[in-house]
């Protein structure tokens, strides 16, 4: 949402922005099957949902990060195909258009994410060109600042902002 906010918006009023596991691609490409049914069933019925085959542990290193998450009883395991339409499509979208970038921006992606895979991040870096800065971090997973590296993460995107 963030990349397609900065890309598709006037960012007179913004200095400068971080995108943190970002979903620009997922690290599995969703099947053909997939991608025709969410097309079909956001036309006909957006709010038809499926199992989003989030693994609780597939966030972090650190164990607890799954075990509060599948406590928590504001999360579920459905995806609309209205999301996942609009979201898969966004992403994609964003790195196409990341070469019309205008603001610096800082990408941090686990190297261990199997959610949003650090292949969207390094696709949109590359395309942004020097604009933007990619940082993968090794033995981090999809929430970076609930896994190993939080605290050293935080702490380099503060001397990012710092260096703007």
């Amino acid at each position: 949402m963030t990349a397609n906010f900065m890309l598709r918006r006037p960012t007179e009023s913004l200095r400068a922005t971080v995108l943190s596991g970002a979903w620009l691609k997922l690290y599995e490409e969703p099947s053909k099957f997939d991608i025709v049914l969410a097309t079909i069933m956001n036309l006909i019925y957006p709010k038809f949902s499926k199992d989003n085959k989030l693994v609780p542990n597939d966030l972090s290193h650190i164990k607890q990060v799954g075990g509060d998450y599948s406590n928590d009883s504001l999360t579920h395991k459905r995806i609309t195909a209205g999301l996942f339409k609009s979201f898969h499509a966004s992403g994609l979208w964003a790195i196409e258009n990341a070469a019309t970038l205008s603001i610096p921006t800082l990408l941090v992606h686990g190297a261990d994410d199997i959610i949003t895979g650090a292949q969207g991040s390094e696709a949109f870096s590359k395309a942004a060109g020097d604009i933007a800065t990619l940082r993968i971090y090794e033995n981090t997973k999809h929430e970076l600042h609930n896994d190993n590296v939080a605290k050293e993460m935080l702490s380099e995107i503060s001397e990012w902002f710092k260096n703007i």
